[in-house]
């Protein structure tokens, strides 16, 4: 999910502009939807990385507090909760990997002006999944 997020975000840096399309397909690896430890921690830690490399100081403390706080109230389960804020601490601890906040594409004026990120990418091929070892939704 954050390399998702690192990428649109570095796109509309660079003045792409983002475009939802609801007949889109994502085609993944089928894997079991359950939640474990590792799951918990690595979500915490990128997050951190995520707003340490890319979000400005203030913004990335109201991100990642905002995230604190919706993590701490929505877990019902103390382990789970354990985990997240270990990963969340261990996004502190390490090296989050060059820093380069992001500044806005004030170059442009409007937003019909801004090329779209589909444009960059081309509209995508539509097709079906590779197997049945994919879901698609």
């Amino acid at each position: 999910m954050h390399e998702e997020i690192d990428q649109a975000w570095r796109l509309m840096d660079r003045g792409y502009r983002i475009e939802y399309d609801a007949s889109a397909r994502m085609c993944h690896p089928a894997v079991a939807n359950s939640r474990h430890a590792g799951f918990y921690r690595i979500e915490a830690r990128n997050r951190v990385l995520l707003a340490r490399r890319n979000l400005p100081w203030p913004l990335a403390a109201v991100f990642l507090l905002d995230w604190l706080l919706l993590t701490v109230v929505r877990t019902r389960s103390w382990p789970a909760l354990r985990e997240w804020l270990a990963g969340f601490a261990a996004g502190w601890r390490m090296e989050a990997g060059q820093r380069r906040p992001l500044v806005g594409p004030h170059h442009l004026a409007d937003d019909e002006a801004r090329p779209s990120a589909r444009d960059l990418v081309g509209a995508g091929e539509r097709g079906v999944c590779p197997g049945r070892s994919w879901r698609c939704r």
